[in-house]
């Protein structure tokens, strides 16, 4: 690459170098006939050998000249060039400003929430709609309670760093505005001593806007620690108030578990009517009134089996709440839920084929039973 560069620029600087030689020779030949100078041969010997000296000196000096200054492809250095460094330049506490921190209020107070049905007033005490819809802004005010106790929690650390910096500023504005009257003072006994020749008038400025920076910044700091009480009161005036939010809750939790049962109590303990069918083995050593007897009982326990799969239909179960809020499984549920046959009447009896048992078809009224021990089992109270 180089060695091509190198060419063309001499190349270049012949050419150059063989203009200048032509133009000086035609301008010597011109003069020449012009004197009517006769020139031998060995004088234009030396001129052509002088000529050829310029040729080559003029191609050095085009070499230099254009070696310097013709573009040449760049090379992207590899080294990463540092950033300039800024200086940094401390404030001074006369140019510092007090610290802004946002009220609770401007504060984000609480996360974003599904919104809650609306209340409904003049409900009755067992209404779940209504129930749910009270629960529900009950919640949503205690997590807003939170929120602010924690947005006024975060105020009272700003307004206390901002405290500092106030304190700091006041103390400094202080110091300024001492040094400015002790000038001012300084001033004053120039001037009594030769008025002609001192004034205090610049001192007097520099000392009035020292005092109103002073008081400026001494009125700021009142007022953050005003601000700095009024937030302190209301951290400690919120445990007491979400508490109360918290009880209100846990009683409105209470009365929607309550209706919730009420309302499983009411779908499940109804009476329905089923056919069901009994039997029993009769052997030697059971008398036949026996056998009879096991084989009504047998169709009375199977009516209880349909009727309490009657009972608990999927408007039974949806009528507890949300099966996630149980403590029991359907299952456990399910076993402890009793179904009774209240009446019954027999539609069909006789003995089983070759006489070794006893049968019973009956139609019963059943109704359900909810223990009383187990809504706390199943809603957690």
């Amino acid at each position: 690459m180089f060695l091509h560069y190198a060419v063309i620029l001499i190349l270049q600087g012949l050419a150059v170098g063989a203009i200048f030689f032509l133009c000086g020779a035609t301008l010597w030949a011109i003069i020449s006939t012009l004197k009517r100078w006769s020139i031998s041969e060995g004088e234009w010997l030396g001129v052509l050998i002088t000529g050829i000296v310029g040729v080559c000196l003029t191609g050095l000096v085009a070499f230099i000249f254009y070696d310097k200054n013709i573009d040449k492809p760049e090379t992207v250095s590899e080294q990463p060039t540092e950033p300039e460094s800024i200086p940094e330049t401390d404030p001074s506490p006369e140019d510092s400003k007090l610290e802004t921190v946002p009220s609770v209020e401007e504060s984000e107070t609480a996360p974003s929430q599904e919104a809650c049905p609306p209340l409904i007033p003049d409900a009755d005490a067992n209404d779940i709609p209504a129930l749910k819809a009270a629960y529900c802004h009950k919640q949503q005010a205690y997590a807003k309670q939170q929120a602010s106790i924690e947005a006024a929690k975060k105020q009272v650390e700003g307004l206390e760093k901002a405290m500092q910096s106030a304190t700091q500023a006041v103390s400094d504005s202080k110091t300024k505005m001492d040094n400015a009257q002790d000038a001012l003072k300084q001033a004053q006994e120039n001037v009594l001593n030769d008025p002609e020749q001192y004034s205090s008038e610049q001192e007097r400025l520099a000392y009035g806007d020292a005092k109103t920076d002073f008081e400026e910044k001494e009125q700021a700091l009142k007022q953050l620690e005003e601000q700095l009480a009024q937030a302190k009161q209301e951290v400690e005036a919120a445990p007491a108030a979400i508490e109360n939010t918290q009880k209100e809750m846990d009683e409105l939790e209470k009365q929607l578990k309550a209706a919730y049962f009420d309302k499983f109590t009411e779908k499940f303990e109804q009476e329905r009517i089923v056919e069901s069918d009994g039997k029993a083995e009769c052997d030697e050593q059971r008398s036949v009134k026996q056998c009879k007897d096991d084989a009504l009982q047998d169709a009375q326990n199977n009516a209880s089996k349909q009727g309490k799969v009657l009972f608990l239909d999927s408007e039974t179960w949806a009528s507890l709440g949300k099966e996630e809020d149980w403590k029991l499984t359907k299952e456990e549920i399910t076993n402890q839920l009793e179904v009774e046959v209240t009446e019954h009447e027999v539609l069909e009896e006789g003995c089983l084929d070759k006489g070794t048992g006893y049968s019973y078809k009956i139609r019963a009224t059943v109704k359900g039973k909810v223990p009383p021990d187990l809504e706390p089992k199943i809603l957690g109270q």
